[in-house]
């Protein structure tokens, strides 16, 4: 399915404004406690005890306009906006970067 080049520009935008390091130790591995209790459980004899949730209706989104207002939030001016910003590397934009090259 082919990308309208705008789009695929909002999507580039959306993804540099968006990016920063990342950073593990901001995690926990909830999966592995969860776990973890459940054996805890199982190892004394008791029984699992299951928790039946509602089904969550389906949202269907437009993405161009998804993506517009992420990029307004993003564009937002944050705390210490008043500062210079950190010196990246030269500016190519991901459109241009996903481009098919020898065209």
């Amino acid at each position: 399915m082919p990308v309208a080049p705008r789009e695929l520009e909002q999507a580039g935008l959306l993804v540099e404004a968006l990016a920063a390091r990342f950073e593990p130790a901001k995690y926990r591995d909830t999966y592995r406690e969860n776990l973890r209790a459940m054996l805890d459980v199982k190892i004394r004899g008791e029984e699992l005890k299951r928790e039946e949730s509602a089904p969550v209706p389906a949202t269907v989104l437009d993405i161009l306009e998804g993506l517009k207002a992420s990029l307004a939030r993003a564009k937002k001016p944050a705390a210490g906006a008043g500062r210079a910003p950190a010196r990246r590397g030269p500016k190519t934009s991901i459109a241009n970067a996903l481009r098919p090259r020898g065209s």
